[in-house]
């Protein structure tokens, strides 16, 4: 895990790698690769184990629909973002999601 720093933002990044599976053959799916992905840290923080345990024991509600995967798999390609600050839209509701903070 390391920090990137850019002009006007620093991101968390992990490093991760993987073959792509072959038809009936070893490595790892698109699928398996976006849970390995997800939570990202900049939605949970980093290490993801110790991050979710105190998301969970200190916040006091479930963050439900709060950052997540957006994009799409087939069976040639997959690409994805991380959706943060974010809105749900239902019939006569929008569930607006935001935060910041620093978990250790």
């Amino acid at each position: 895990v390391y920090v990137m720093k850019l002009r006007h933002v620093q991101h968390i990044c992990r490093k991760i790698r993987a073959r792509p599976a072959v038809k009936g053959g070893k490595g790892t799916t698109p699928r398996e690769l976006l849970l390995a992905l997800n939570p990202t840290p900049a939605v949970c923080g980093e290490s993801r184990p110790a991050a979710t345990k105190f998301i969970r024991e200190s916040e006091g509600y479930d963050r439900g629909f709060f950052g997540g995967p957006v994009g799409f798999l087939s069976s040639k390609a997959c690409e994805f973002l991380v959706a943060i600050r974010s809105v749900l839209c239902e019939p006569r509701m929008l569930h607006v999601y935001a935060g910041a903070g620093i978990v250790p």
